[in-house]
């Protein structure tokens, strides 16, 4: 559920960046670092939760 709701503002971030005629590997650049960060303020609180570990 939590990704789903992540990756639903990719259609708005898409709005935005098109418009800037960024190259096409700015473009896929930016949109990989949204991910990222996206990906990293899901993965800390479950870390600090102890819900992610190595042992699983």
């Amino acid at each position: 559920m939590t990704t789903t709701l992540a990756y639903s503002g990719r259609p708005t971030l898409a709005m935005y960046l098109l418009p800037l005629g960024l190259l096409k590997n700015v473009y896929a650049g930016t949109t990989s670092l949204f991910s990222t960060a996206g990906n990293l303020v899901k993965a800390l609180p479950l870390l600090w939760l102890g819900a992610l570990s190595a042992q699983q």
